[in-house]
Formats: C-alpha cells, structure tokens, sequence
C-alpha cells in the first residue's frame, strides 16, 4: 500500500510512503480494513471499478475479461488428468503392482490438487484492482498536490492514495520512496496516480497494483493480490506434468519389459499396444505443457528483482 505525503512548498519532492513498509504516520491516514469482497462490491456498484471484470457468486468472485478461456484452462487441465488416472494408473495397478499404482497415483495427485486451488484461486480472485475516482484530481492540471486519486487494495485492507502532479502535458512526477525518486504516472482512464508497477490493463480496462501481466490462460490480470497463487500455479502444474511424463515412460517401460523379443522390436510392440492415449495424447501434451509451465517458472523466479530495481530507478532528464 502506498501514500502520497505532500511535501510543505518549495521542500522539494512530494514522498510515496509505503505503508507495508511500516512508514506510516498516525495522522497521515485513518486506515480502514474492508471484508474480502469490498472491491468487489465496488465493482458491482459500477462507479469505482467499471472496467471489464466479471462478478461471480454474487461477489464472491471476481473473474477477468474472459472467464470462458479460464473455464476452457480448467477443462485442458482436469480432462488429462482424468484420462491419466483411467488408463496408465490403471495399468500400473493390474499390471505392475499395487505399490506402484499408488506411488504414481499419490506422486501426481498431490501436487495435482494443489495446482487446481491455485488456478481457481488466482482466476476468482481481486488481482489488486486500484479503485477509480469519480473526478479527475484537480492537480492532474498542473494544480495543488492533496487530491484524492483512488484506492489500492493490499492483501485483506485497502488505503486511500493522495496524489501530486507535474502537469497534464507531462502525466509523470517523481516522489521519494525511501529516499529514492521514483516515478508515478497519470492514467487517463482511472483518473488516479498510479504508484510504481502499476499499470492499466487494456483488456479487463483496469489499474493493477503491481501489475505482472494479463493471463490469457487465465482470462484475468496476474496482480498484486493474486500474484502468489499464479505462481505456484505453475510450480505444481510444472511438478504434475513432470509426474505424468514419467509415469506414462514407466508403464510403456513395463509393458517393453513383459514382451519376449529384441528391445526395438519389443518398444515397437509396446507402442501399437499400449492404450493410445498414453502413447499419442499424455506423453507429447505433458510433454509441451511441462516445457511451458517450466519456462514460465523460470521467467517468474529471475523477474521479481528485475522490476524491483526498475521501479526504483530515477526518472530520465
């Protein structure tokens, strides 16, 4: 959470404090802690929040622009899955052993069940809406600092931000985080500063506090607020697809090992028998999906401290 403090005139800089930070003055803020779905009654009411986002479970959710690629994510997931547990588990339990079946059934499932809640989590969830103004600020023209520019949500509270301006031809200003002087831009649409790494979505048409990125996949913005469930999301997608390789391997494995000929005739005679499902839909789809989800981990493990230090860098002259 964020606060612009207005500096006293001609004391240079205007300060972005963080309040996570601990920098909070008692009477610079009286801090209310709304219930978790405050953002998504604000939403509803169509005034702070109009952008594309989507209610659902009468506010109990709240989806992105495109819930329907969310609900088509969740059936490419859950749907291979099913057929995994229906043809190699199977297998591994009539034709191999009891202990293997459920070492492979148990090895995939954990891992499975928890990547499930962290999709469903990171697609219903508020990413860290900043809740519009009604008005433009009146030092968006160049005026005053001190006027009340919207809301950024944190964790389970919300605080409300003030704001300075340099001007409407510029819509950048630097204030001081910590003592370093960083920047903050208008947005237009929102009428609000925007405090660093936060940005306006063009798809769901909304401001993110520490915004990542717009999912896709998801169908909804990877924010502040949900920036945690997406990765480990991909963590234990990357963890199930890896499990699911290496058992499908295993069963075809078993069956070369059961077959009385030479190894390439009998890996030959495993694969035309067997089921086609293990052999032309899980392996190559686990196979892609692992690749991806594991290139996302990477990204998203070495991306953190890159954009700190961006947001801490000084504005260019």
């Amino acid at each position: 959470m964020y606060l612009f403090r207005r500096s006293s005139p001609g004391k240079g800089l205007d300060e972005l404090v963080d309040l996570d930070g601990g920098d909070l003055d008692g009477g610079d803020l009286e801090l209310g802690w709304p219930p978790l779905n405050a953002t998504a009654a604000l939403v509803a009411d169509g005034t702070a929040a109009p952008g594309r986002n989507r209610l659902l479970g009468g506010g109990r959710w709240l989806a992105g622009a495109h819930p329907g690629h969310a609900l088509a994510t969740g059936a490419a997931i859950v749907l291979p899955l099913a057929l995994f547990y229906a043809v190699p588990v199977r297998y591994l339990f009539a034709d191999v052993s009891l202990t293997a079946g459920a070492a492979v059934a148990a090895a995939v499932g954990a891992p499975a069940v928890i990547a499930v809640w962290a999709f469903v989590a990171t697609a219903t969830d508020d990413p860290g809406i900043l809740l519009r103004s009604a008005e433009a600020p009146a030092d968006a023209d160049g005026g005053g600092a001190g006027s009340v520019a919207g809301s950024i949500l944190s964790g389970r509270g919300s605080s409300t931000v003030l704001g300075g301006a340099a001007g409407r031809g510029r819509r950048v200003k630097q204030v001081l985080l910590h003592g370093v002087a960083v920047k903050v831009k208008y947005c237009e649409t929102c009428r609000i500063w925007r405090p660093p790494r936060a940005h306006h979505c063009s798809v769901c048409n909304n401001c993110y506090a520490h915004y990542d990125h717009h999912c896709a996949w998801l169908g909804t913005c990877v924010a502040r607020r949900n920036y945690r469930t997406f990765y480990l999301f991909i963590v234990t997608l990357t963890l199930v697809s890896g499990a699911v390789i290496g058992a499908c391997v295993w069963a075809v494995v078993a069956q070369v090992g059961r077959t009385p000929k030479p190894p390439l005739a009998a890996l030959w005679v495993a694969l035309s028998t067997t089921p086609v499902a293990v052999t032309v839909l899980l392996i190559p789809y686990a196979t892609l999906a692992c690749l991806f989800t594991s290139a996302l981990v990477g990204l998203h493990t070495g991306l953190p401290p890159v954009l700190a230090r961006r947001a801490a860098a000084p504005l260019p002259e």
